[in-house]
Formats: structure tokens, C-alpha cells, sequence
């Protein structure tokens, strides 16, 4: 930790082993120093594990090693909205609900619900289920999709009970997408498998069978019908109504990581390993 008083000695800046600076404002009233706390830095300290966006809110929604969440506004000059210290072992952050109201924070053997308010984060309930790897808010935020191993779990953020489990991967599933209405929801799996699931009635709709690829991401037009996919062969393929239609090789050694579909459905961002995004159109 380093510090540098200012020339009047009425403040101090203190710069701490997490990067964060906070100044203090030093009072002295009748011989007793007293001190006035203002953090004007406190971003995490160390690397950021999850994030997570609001549809109608500029919010940016991040989970840091140093085990906090916290919520800035990115069109206000990073603005803190929320910030809250968490227990150990959390390792994902969802994106709010569409308007800001919940947000769910993933560990091992449970997850958590919470609700923002007032500029805080106050939890309203725990859910416990085993080997959670990740979480999707729904589009309107009455749900959440738990993946966990190769089984999604569908749990209500109104009742808080089970909807239904959806079953058929034999893999680990690596990403999860709802499409409009929240009615169905799209996997895809490591063992070669996409998947559409009616969430009500827990059956398969829908299935792209490739035994040869592992998938590591899809996204998905709101009406479901148009899904893209990234695969271990370092490809794009497209598939329109669970038909194959077309696949964009991706050159130059390039492994893709992560893909992700514009509001508009017009422009594709895809994420490599070597720090890259590309966007199609």
C-alpha cells in the first residue's frame, strides 16, 4: 500500500494491493482526527471470471476474482451502480432480466437470487442443485436454465420451484439459448448435439445430430429457427429449421471461443482464443 497526502494535509489518497484508490478526508474538530471514506477507484483487483449485460439497461454486470459483483452503468463514465462482497467459490454471473430487477449468482452446489435495489444487492432466495456449470435468464426473466453437466434444469425466479428438467445430452453442455416467449429453449454439447427443448413439456423438438464435432457455442434468431454454431473443426455452421445449410471455416488457425447474434439478428460477433472478435454479416 502506498499513500500521498494532499499539500493542506486535510486529505489522503491511499492506493491498496488491489487497485483500488480511496481518498479520505481528514477532519479535526476539538483534537479528534476523523475520517471521511470516498472510494474513487475500486474496480476488481484481480482477473474478472463473468459478465453479464441488461437488455433496457446500460449495465455491465462483472464477477471478479476478488469476490465481487458489481454493476456499472457504461454509457455514465463506468458509474458504480451496485457493488456487494460474496462468499468463495462463486464462478458465474448472469445478466439481469430485461429490466434490471434480478440477477443470479452461480456456485458448486447452489445458486442465488437477487434482487437490485436502491443501488444494493439483496438476495432473495438460494437454490440448491449439484455441478452447476452455468446460468441463462430467460427473455423476460420469469425463468432461469441452470447447466449442469449435461442436464438443464429450468427453475422459476417468481416461485422458485423446479419447472422441468430437460434431458438428452450425453456430454457436457457448454451453452444454452432461449429463443421469444420463452417456450423454447436451444443446447448444444461437447458430444456433437443440439438440442430444441419445449421447456413446459420437457420434450425434444428438435435435434442436429454430429457425432464428429464438439460445439462450444450457439446462437439463435428469436424465432429459433436460424442456428449458428462454432465446432472443434475451427467452423461456422449454420443450420436453418434444424437443417444443415451452410458452414464459414474460420482460417488462419484461429479456434473460436464464444459467438454471439446482434438485436437486429444482422451482425454475428464471434470471440477466438488468440484475442480476436470477427463480425460477420
Amino acid at each position: 500500500m502506498s499513500y500521498i497526502f494532499d499539500n493542506n494535509l486535510s486529505l489522503i489518497y491511499l492506493l491498496t494491493d488491489r487497485n483500488q484508490i480511496f481518498r479520505f478526508k481528514i477532519n479535526q474538530p476539538k483534537a479528534k482526527i476523523e475520517f471521511e471514506e470516498k472510494s474513487i477507484y475500486s474496480f476488481h483487483a484481480y482477473n474478472i471470471l463473468s459478465i453479464g449485460l441488461c437488455a433496457h439497461k446500460s449495465w455491465l454486470i462483472t464477477l471478479g476474482g476478488d469476490n465481487f459483483i458489481k454493476i456499472l452503468d457504461y454509457k455514465d463514465n463506468d458509474r458504480e451502480i451496485a457493488s456487494k462482497s460474496i462468499p468463495d467459490g462463486a464462478n458465474v454471473v448472469t445478466g439481469c432480466d430485461p429490466y434490471g430487477f434480478h440477477l443470479c449468482l452461480a456456485m458448486d452446489n447452489r445458486f442465488q437470487l437477487y434482487l437490485i435495489t436502491n443501488y444494493e444487492l439483496r438476495m432473495l432466495h438460494q437454490y440448491e442443485t449439484r455441478s452447476i456449470q452455468g446460468l441463462e435468464i430467460s427473455q423476460s426473466g420469469h425463468l432461469v436454465a441452470v447447466i449442469a453437466n449435461n442436464l438443464v434444469k429450468i427453475y422459476s425466479t417468481i416461485h422458485f420451484k423446479l419447472i422441468s428438467q430437460l434431458r438428452g445430452h450425453v456430454g457436457k453442455i457448454k451453452q444454452v439459448s432461449w429463443t421469444r416467449h420463452d417456450s423454447i429453449l436451444i443446447s448444444c454439447g461437447t458430444d456433437g448435439m443440439i438440442y430444441v427443448f419445449n421447456i413446459f413439456t420437457g420434450m425434444r423438438e428438435g435435434e442436429i445430430i454430429t457425432k464428429q464435432y464438439r460445439y462450444r457455442g450457439i446462437a439463435v434468431t428469436n424465432d429459433g429457427m436460424r442456428i449458428y454454431a462454432i465446432a472443434s473443426d475451427s467452423s461456422i455452421k449454420i443450420f436453418n429449421n434444424t437443417n444443415f445449410e451452410q458452414e464459414w471455416p474460420i482460417e488462419n488457425g484461429f479456434i473460436p471461443s464464444a459467438i454471439c447474434l446482434s438485436k437486429s439478428e444482422r451482425l454475428l460477433y464471434v470471440g477466438m482464443t488468440h484475442g480476436i472478435i470477427r463480425v460477420y454479416t
